[in-house]
């Protein structure tokens, strides 16, 4: 009882570190007790994949959504992970069990591969402040690109340096021209019969400051003939990453 007495501070600290610690394991993932509930906003589905086909441009994605709850939701805003998507909707304001939809439309320009798009949407329900909306595109390879860019470092001299330039084998185009606006690099370029590889022979017209250039890649595929543009790059840079530096031979 003395002690109790003596430090009674002491004591209300640690019983109060030991309550923060229950309730911190009981939000823990996992734990006993039922989820937190949703917001208000319940939508059929957060996240769309799709596989475009060569001659496609973009997608559209349409995420539909219902007010569950007992009051209206306004949509504050929305906005995008990169500027190559947008996202429309039709109205703000959503009363009680009204339903409406976002509409994400994804546009591929130059890009290829696997892509990963985000549409943020702000609302001002208390418990759902903001929702994210994935679309994941599955684009056609692009070429692979032997070195994947080419470099000079400043003050070296002006020899020509290849490129080899792959089409992957599950891919359904073929590249049938190569060429650059860049007077700052000359370059010659050999395409194959069947369109699968491409060798170019780039060399700069200076290396005393740091410039860089890109090679388009013409690639047609289908009936009717679609076309796609990829790039190559080349440049002069003062520092050369270590990740472009060639292999080194085998020792014997």
């Amino acid at each position: 009882m003395l002690a109790s007495a003596r430090f009674p501070g002491r004591w209300a600290a640690c019983l109060m570190q030991w309550l923060v610690l229950i309730c911190a394991a009981c939000r823990l993932p996992g734990a006993d007790g039922p989820p937190p509930a949703p917001g208000p906003l319940v939508f059929a589905q957060t996240s769309q994949a799709f596989r475009p086909r060569f001659a496609d441009a973009q997608v559209e994605a349409v995420y539909a959504f219902t007010n569950t709850g007992a009051a209206p939701v306004t949509i504050l805003g929305t906005s995008t992970s990169c500027g190559c998507t947008t996202a429309a909707l039709s109205k703000a304001v959503f009363q009680p069990g009204e339903s409406g939809q976002i509409t994400a439309t994804f546009v591929f320009g130059d890009r290829y591969g696997p892509q990963r798009k985000v549409v943020h949407v702000a609302t001002d329900a208390p418990d759902q402040r903001k929702v994210d909306l994935t679309l994941l595109v599955e684009l056609p390879s692009g070429p692979l690109l032997d070195p994947p860019i080419r470099y000079w470092k400043v003050g070296e001299a002006l020899t020509a340096k290849p490129v080899t330039v792959t089409v992957p084998a599950d891919s359904p185009y073929r590249i049938v021209a190569a060429s650059t606006h860049s007077r700052l690099f000359t370059m010659t370029a050999t395409v194959s019969a069947d369109g699968r590889r491409v060798d170019l022979m780039i060399t700069p017209t200076q290396s005393a400051r740091a410039v860089g250039m890109s090679v388009d890649l013409q690639a047609v595929s289908g009936e009717p003939v679609t076309s796609r543009t990829f790039q190559a790059y080349a440049c002069v840079a003062a520092d050369i990453p270590a990740s472009a530096s060639p292999m080194p031979e085998p020792t014997p």
